[in-house]
């Protein structure tokens, strides 16, 4: 009798769980995701980022991109990161319906809002909050819907900069195969470089047109026809051709500087000149260079690793 009353007790009590179930799954809210169609990154020609009271407004031209109103160019490969980060991603789950966004950094304060535009209007709009503990979903909402969702990657990352860290920063173009000759002015001393063949120890003399190009079997004289130290005229041309500054001095002119401490002038199937001018309060070094319309900074490290002084750069034993 007793085994009975238990068999009826427990009949009772799965009964009962059953019934929570059931009726727990009814009440639960059914949702589907909305699904994002992918925004190439061709169909992309206007991307404005607002991140509190800054604004990066970005247009493309040609190959490139300009921020605007100011017409300074773009890092494409900043740019892309921002096209790729919100033009294929996918929400993975609802976070939230209740329209408190502050746990989410999708508060007026902390939120980012995004806008792609292409030829025929908006293509994309979100607004992107804080990337979630997992630390590869990204809490965002859609444009025109209250509710908060996960996306399924941290799509801030890209767009968590300012206008200035989005300008391109390379001052320097030229191909470092093109490169025939160097000349270094700094110190008081002047050094002029050339390329020549390994079997030519003779002074490339000449006009800049004349002297071939740096390859194989090739190697470094000075105009006097010296032995160069080429680990060291190495380090100087590999900062020179990579040369990106580290920020832009927008309120003053490149002719607002003096006379430079260094100058540097890269010839070959062009001509670039890089001057390097007395160090700021900042440590920095004040530079303009002739493939740059603006004068910009260099750090301390960048600088000095092109400021060799020419006599330096002469290999020893020559003479000898």
């Amino acid at each position: 009798m007793r085994v009975k009353k238990e068999y009826i007790v427990l009949a009772v009590i799965i009964a009962v769980l059953s019934l929570y179930i059931i009726l727990r799954n009814q009440d639960e809210t059914h949702y589907e995701l909305p699904e994002l169609v992918p925004v190439e990154k061709s169909a992309v020609t206007r991307l404005i980022v607002v991140q509190g009271a800054d604004t990066i407004d970005l247009e493309r031209r040609g190959d490139g991109w300009l921020l605007r109103p100011w017409g300074y160019e773009a890092d494409k490969g900043v740019v892309d990161k921002m096209l790729d980060a919100i033009g294929d991603f996918s929400l993975v789950s609802l976070a939230s319906e209740a329209k408190n966004y502050i746990p989410y950094d999708l508060d007026e304060d902390n939120r980012i809002d995004v806008e792609a535009a292409g030829p025929g209007g908006v293509v994309r709009k979100l607004q992107i909050g804080k990337v979630a503990s997992t630390y590869r979903h990204t809490y965002v909402r859609l444009e025109d819907d209250h509710r908060v969702y996960q996306a399924d990657k941290d799509i801030r990352r890209p767009f968590d900069t300012d206008a200035e860290k989005v300008r391109e920063k390379a001052v320097v173009s030229i191909v470092k195969e093109e490169i025939s000759g160097i000349t270094l002015e700094g110190s008081g001393e002047r050094v002029s470089m050339h390329m020549v063949p390994m079997e030519d120890e003779t002074d490339p003399g000449g006009g800049e047109g004349e002297i071939p190009p740096a390859g194989p079997g090739m190697k470094w004289l000075t105009a006097d026809s010296l032995e160069v130290d080429e680990a060291a005229l190495e380090t100087v041309i590999n900062t020179l051709v990579s040369l990106k500054c580290d920020s832009y001095i927008n309120d003053s002119g490149k002719d607002a500087f003096g006379i430079p401490l260094y100058t540097a002038t890269l010839t070959g199937l062009k001509t670039v000149t890089v001057s390097i001018f007395e160090k700021n309060a900042d440590g920095k070094y004040p530079a303009v260079s002739s493939d740059s319309e603006y004068p910009f900074l260099l750090s301390s490290w960048k600088a000095e690793r092109i400021m060799k002084a020419p006599g330096e750069l002469i290999a020893s034993g020559n003479g000898e």
